[in-house]
This record gives C-alpha cells, sequence and structure tokens, in this order.
C-alpha cells in the first residue's frame, strides 16, 4: 500500500484475470494464502477492488481471506469485507471449534490448523458444526 504506482499494476492484473474468468460459474477467489501480518490492509483493499469490479460484471463470485501467517488473528478475517475466510487454531478450531454463525463461510484448512495432523473425528466435528473442512495429510 505504500507505493501507488504498485498498487496500480496490481488493479490492472485484478482486472484482467475477473475479465478472464467472469463468465464462469465455479469461480473463488483467494488473495493471498497465509500473507505475512503486515498484508491485511492491502488483502482488504484487493477484495474491496474486486468486489467493486465485479459488481460491474454479469457474475459476482466469493471473495476469500486466509489468516495471515505465522501468527495472525482469525478477528481479522471475520472483520474483513471477505465472504469466506480461512482460519488457524485460534478459537479453538483445533479441537473444539464454535459454531458456524452464517454470516462469513469457514474454511477449516487443515494445514493452517495443524500443518500435519487433524483426523476424521475433528473432520466431522468441524463439518457438523457448519465449516468447511479441508484435510491435508
Amino acid at each position: 500500500m505504500v507505493d501507488p504506482s504498485i498498487i496500480r499494476y496490481q488493479e490492472d492484473y485484478v482486472r484482467k484475470v475477473v475479465d478472464t474468468v467472469n463468465d464462469f460459474d465455479n469461480v473463488l477467489f483467494e488473495i493471498c494464502n497465509e500473507c505475512n501480518k503486515n498484508s491485511t490492509e492491502w488483502q482488504y483493499h484487493v477484495i474491496n477492488f474486486i468486489k467493486a469490479y465485479e459488481a460491474t460484471k454479469s457474475k459476482q463470485h466469493p471473495v476469500g481471506m486466509t489468516v495471515t501467517y505465522p501468527g495472525g488473528a482469525n478477528d481479522l478475517g471475520f472483520a474483513s469485507p471477505a465472504d469466506w475466510v480461512s482460519i488457524n487454531q485460534d478459537g479453538g478450531y483445533d479441537n473444539n471449534p464454535p459454531p458456524a454463525n452464517g454470516i462469513k463461510v469457514i474454511i477449516a484448512d487443515t494445514d493452517h490448523i495443524f500443518g500435519t495432523g487433524g483426523d476424521r473425528k475433528r473432520v466431522w466435528k468441524r463439518f457438523l458444526r457448519g465449516l468447511k473442512s479441508d484435510l491435508h495429510g
């Protein structure tokens, strides 16, 4: 966010991506997977940019944010303008996830929660509490 000329290049790229895939139904945008903690403002900007640009198009697609890494805070994802968030273990998402409240789709990606780990019991807990779960092993 420091250099406006870089942001303009990024926005040009995002416009090109949106223009290229807008006619497709099965598109899901992710701004950055496990970006560093200093990226939150930039991620919010790109989420808002995609949503505003897609509002001028025939289709709108879900835009998501993955918790920053290392040491990211799930609250920043939940507070974001994203439609979906990929969380880490904070708040009990490793063993006893709270039920989803329906405000955002929550993706419990196990490599963000455990690295490598988890088991089918944890997958079922997340599923029955309204989270989408990816199991990496």
